[in-house]
């Protein structure tokens, strides 16, 4: 009853926190700017149907399934692109569940270089093919889960999207806005 007030702050670390989340962000964006080469880079986000996402709410292991494709499509696009130069190339996933509506939807986001090392140089690439990597991601993940759910009911949704999607599944890939990495 004195009527002196203490004001002692917690934090509860998590990311879902308005304040500890931002944090997390924060954090997160030097890690990962620290990492990153000083060029050029685009960011690609590889998504699914909506017909698949259920597959991979049931069953949350999956979920590695997304980063396997992912880098796969980009290095065989890269291989087969760049065989000649051995071009490796270089990138950072990130995995996110939910999109902007919070409905559970699966996709992963890459920072990927616009180019690649060879024999320790760098090499600067400006074209990468949308339908390619939007064929190839497609196959690949199809593939992956066929693996996994070896059912004649999910090789017959897998044939009816090789027929719904003769495009292959959306990957987004633009040229960066951004004219620095600490943009990006």
């Amino acid at each position: 009853k004195c009527h002196e007030e203490k004001v002692v702050p917690h934090t509860c670390k998590t990311r879902f926190c308005s304040s500890c989340g931002n944090k997390y962000n924060e954090d997160r964006s030097i890690s990962i700017h620290s990492k990153l080469f000083n060029a050029k880079h685009r960011h690609v986000v590889f998504t699914l149907p909506e017909e698949l996402r259920g597959y991979f709410r049931n069953n949350r292991k999956l979920l590695k399934l997304l980063f396997v494709a992912s880098s796969s499509t980009i290095k065989s696009w890269f291989n087969d692109k760049y065989r000649k130069l051995n071009l490796t190339p270089a990138f950072i996933s990130v995995l996110h569940t939910f999109g902007r509506a919070l409905n559970f939807n699966p996709h992963i986001h890459m920072i990927l270089l616009d180019g690649g090392i060879s024999k320790n140089k760098f090499v600067k690439v400006d074209f990468f093919s949308y339908a390619s990597l939007r064929k190839r991601w497609m196959k690949l993940i199809l593939d992956l889960l066929q693996n996994e759910i070896p059912t004649d009911e999910f090789r017959r949704l897998k044939n009816k999207f090789y027929s719904n999607y003769k495009d292959g599944f959306y990957v987004y890939a633009p040229k960066c806005k951004f004219k620095s990495i600490k943009g990006l």
